[in-house]
C-alpha cells in the first residue's frame, strides 16, 4: 500500500535535478561522524544516495535519515517511505514547494 501511495504523490508533482541540491547534500553528508564514505548520483531525474555508516541499527539510521530531511526537505510537503532489508535500510522521498517544484531521492544505509 504504501509504495503506492508513494507512486501516487510523487507522479503528481514536477520533480528535477537541482544543481545545488547535491551540492548540499555532499556537503551536509561529508560533515557527519557516523558515515564512513557515501556516494551520490543522479538517475531518471532522481537522486540516488549510498551510504555506508558505522553504527549500523535502525535506530541510528533513522537518526541520520531525519537530520538529512530536516536539511533538505522543502517546506510545502515531504512524504518518504523506508523498506528494511537484510543487508541495508531504504527510503524513498518526495518533497516539494508546491507541484511545479520538487526533488525525488533514493537513499540506501549500510553497514560499512
Amino acid at each position: 500500500m504504501k509504495n503506492e501511495l508513494f507512486e501516487l504523490v510523487s507522479k503528481n508533482i514536477r520533480y528535477g535535478l537541482d544543481p545545488g541540491l547535491d551540492i548540499e547534500i555532499n556537503d551536509f553528508l561529508a560533515d557527519l561522524d557516523q558515515i564512513e564514505n557515501f556516494f551520490v548520483s543522479a538517475h531518471e531525474s532522481m537522486y540516488v544516495i549510498h551510504i555506508h555508516v558505522s553504527k549500523y541499527s535502525i535506530m541510528d539510521v533513522n537518526v541520520i535519515f531525519h537530520t538529512l530531511l530536516m536539511y533538505l526537505e522543502y517546506k510545502g510537503m515531504t512524504f518518504y517511505t523506508h523498506h528494511v532489508f537484510e543487508n541495508s535500510i531504504e527510503y524513498k522521498v518526495v518533497s516539494a514547494a508546491n507541484f511545479e517544484v520538487g526533488f525525488c531521492c533514493k537513499i540506501r544505509f549500510m553497514q560499512s
